[in-house]
């Protein structure tokens, strides 16, 4: 029987009889692609767990041999789905993770599970999942526990700073799953540095992209590419195809205003997506506010020349009718 817990539905336990039981419980696997059981979200295809498909990184190895693996990182992507199971476990098998020092280890390459709460009428963090060994490329775990054998949604987040090639999803045998899909179908789109992949925060969950997601309800993809937001054309036709775009942010000053690609590339990279989506939202953002130029004046004066550049390509685009609006991020917290 159950061990019961006191107007608790989620278990906080270390308890051994509780683990113990979990741990036994009979459950079947299922693939995370399996479309019957699940819905996966925050990526290009249907057919992969990567953020680009294995043809469209393959494309753009001879542009930015940085996206080409990057591309295949699974920042950003998700499972919904619905289920009665009291237990969720999961199957994973990962590819190369990308040695971010600043990061913790959950993060680069763990699972999140969020439940939602009837209560507060929001998604709420409920466990984590990672190997015991960083190095171990597959391994199996206990993402997530439940008292009550009820209808409810569920959410599983993916690593940031590694590629996902397989995983199954193990409910309790006996339990239904259902995949969940946003109501509303259309798509905000987010393209960046670093700081848009998820460095640093410490659970796949808090990465920018999925707290929005979580927020609006409302798919939401992450196309930050660590180190390598550079604006480039071909990247512009890749993801500009992605159907349903509703607004477009583009955070990517910290890469491409370190040379001239932000100058050079970024209006050519929103006329791309202007040929696709007509109504498009789009924001641009500046960089975030660093004490480092505080230090250096030339960061400092880069930083002014950009920001005046940015204004110039908004304005522009403006003037021939488009939505579009200039954000400072500068001041931003």
């Amino acid at each position: 029987m159950l061990p019961q817990l006191k107007k608790k539905e989620v278990f906080t336990t270390n308890s051994n009889d509780l683990e113990s039981f979990f741990d036994c419980m009979e459950v079947d696997y299922f693939s995370g692609l399996d479309s019957s059981k699940f819905k996966l979200l925050g990526n290009k295809n249907n057919d992969t767990f990567y953020r680009f498909t294995i043809n469209e990184c393959e494309s753009i190895k001879h542009v930015n041999e940085g996206v080409w693996w990057l591309a295949r990182n699974s920042s950003g992507v998700k499972l919904r789905f619905k289920t009665n199971s009291r237990v969720i476990k999961i199957k994973v098998k990962i590819n190369e993770t990308m040695n971010v020092y600043n990061m913790p280890f959950i993060s680069k390459l763990g699972f999140d599970l969020y439940y939602f709460d009837e209560v507060s009428k929001k998604y709420k963090y409920n466990n984590s999942s990672i190997p015991v060994n960083f190095k171990d490329k597959e391994y199996e775990s206990i993402l997530g526990v439940f008292q009550e054998k009820k209808k409810r949604e569920i959410i599983i987040h993916f690593p940031l700073y590694s590629g996902v090639d397989k995983l199954e999803i193990g409910i309790e045998k006996d339990s239904f799953s259902v995949p969940l899909d946003y109501e509303n179908k259309s798509k905000i789109v987010a393209y960046g540095t670093s700081i848009l992949q998820g460095a640093a925060v410490s659970h796949p969950g808090l990465n920018i992209t999925n707290v929005l997601s979580r927020y609006y309800n409302q798919d939401v993809l992450n196309f930050g590419f660590s180190g390598n937001g550079y604006l480039e054309l071909e990247i512009a036709k890749i993801i500009s195809s992605i159907k349903n775009i509703e607004i477009l942010i583009i955070d990517a000053f910290a890469n491409a205003g370190c040379e001239t690609y932000l100058e050079d590339n970024l209006e050519a990279f929103i006329d791309e997506f202007y040929s696709q989506h007509k109504d498009l939202k789009i924001i641009i953002m500046n960089k975030t506010y660093m004490t480092i130029n505080e230090i250096y004046p030339r960061n400092e004066r880069l930083r002014k020349y950009y920001n005046n550049s940015l204004k110039r390509v908004v304005n522009k685009s403006k003037n021939k009718g488009k939505n579009i609006i200039y954000a400072d991020n500068n001041h931003i917290f």
